[in-house]
């Protein structure tokens, strides 16, 4: 994903030069869900992403919410 707002600006404006209509999508949840999810995903697939808790927290430290002032379409999705 693209956790910080200094990277949404550098893409955003790299994608508007490909098409006017760029769409960002933001996942909203609880925290704590979503930390169990990342966990269980890692465990189950061994194969794929690592992400453990370290990461998980690391990442989540770096992470600034998306705000109005962004001035992106951004459609939200709202989970447990």
């Amino acid at each position: 994903g693209f956790w910080e707002k200094e990277t949404r600006r550098k893409v955003q404006e790299k994608a508007q030069k490909l098409t006017p209509h760029v769409l960002w999508h933001q996942l909203i949840c609880n925290i704590n869900v979503a930390k169990e999810r990342v966990l269980k995903r890692t465990k189950e697939n061994p194969d794929e992403l690592l992400v453990d808790e370290k990461c998980f927290n690391d990442r989540l430290s770096r992470y600034e919410q998306i705000t109005d002032d962004e001035h992106l379409n951004v459609e939200k999705h709202f989970s447990g």
